[in-house]
């Protein structure tokens, strides 16, 4: 008896139990997506076997880790496919997907395809905030066993937070605060102490006062932007104590 060996896919069990099983079923190369990452992506989901939605080509009888390899186009076609507007795009900061496939994305690598298959409905996928595409509170209950299939061709990072002129550090700022704000008042206050340590290292470690632009530091402008960073940092640090002690995270 002869035997071929057609392809090897990597299996990984995330939490035990086969849960959350992850499958590798294309490479991908380079850089994995930062937590600030713009990503484009195309994803199909099934929810008990039935399709539930896709932005894939369902219609051309090719397997969906076969589509669209960048191995098999030129530069110019790639380049083309990122300005496909049936591509998702999205802000993983945003948190607008559930955090499992949040976490999915972040260990993929452009032109990756996985699926993952889970029944951790309430904890990994009732989480974070809905999209235009996805309510995974209405799409998703208790008992269901859903797949994702994800097929990852772009990451943008955005520049370095230290790089910015300060109001635009300021600006990034007043988002984390106001998501992490957003989590607190749907009773996450984990999360949120998260976002609000990610805004408190910023001030901590010098990247908004560092003035990397070489901005006039005398100008009005500046200094009223500097005077809102200062209450802005106070509010932070205050809203983390409060998370941290609702959790009982105490030191």
């Amino acid at each position: 008896m002869d035997i071929e060996l057609v392809k090897l896919i990597k299996v990984e069990d995330w939490y035990g139990g086969k849960t959350a099983v992850m499958r590798t079923l294309r490479k991908g190369k380079g850089r994995n997506a930062y937590t600030d990452s713009t990503v484009y992506f195309r994803i199909k989901i099934e929810v008990n076997g039935e399709s539930k939605f896709s932005n894939y080509n369902e219609e051309s009888g090719v397997p969906i880790e076969e589509q669209e390899d960048f191995k098999q186009m030129t530069l110019e076609q790639r380049a083309e496919l990122i300005k496909d507007s049936s591509l998702i795009k999205l802000q993983l900061d945003h948190y607008i997907l559930p955090s499992l496939l949040q976490k999915v994305i972040k260990t993929m690598k452009k032109n990756m395809v996985v699926s993952m298959t889970t029944t951790l409905v309430k904890e990994k996928l009732q989480t974070n905030f809905v999209s235009d595409w996805l309510n995974q509170y209405e799409l998703f209950k208790e008992g269901d066993t859903v797949k994702f299939t994800i097929s990852l061709f772009g990451i943008e990072n955005t520049s370095y937070f230290y790089k910015n002129v300060l109001a635009d550090k300021l600006s990034i700022l007043l988002r984390l605060k106001a998501t992490a704000g957003e989590f607190f008042k749907r009773n996450n206050p984990r999360k949120a102490a998260k976002i609000y340590q990610k805004a408190n290292g910023y001030f901590n470690f010098g990247d908004v006062a560092n003035n990397n632009a070489a901005e006039d530091e005398e100008s009005e402008a500046y200094k009223a932007t500097m005077k809102e960073l200062d209450t802005l940092k106070l509010t932070c640090f205050t809203n983390l104590v409060v998370c941290k002690f609702k959790v009982k995270e105490y030191q």
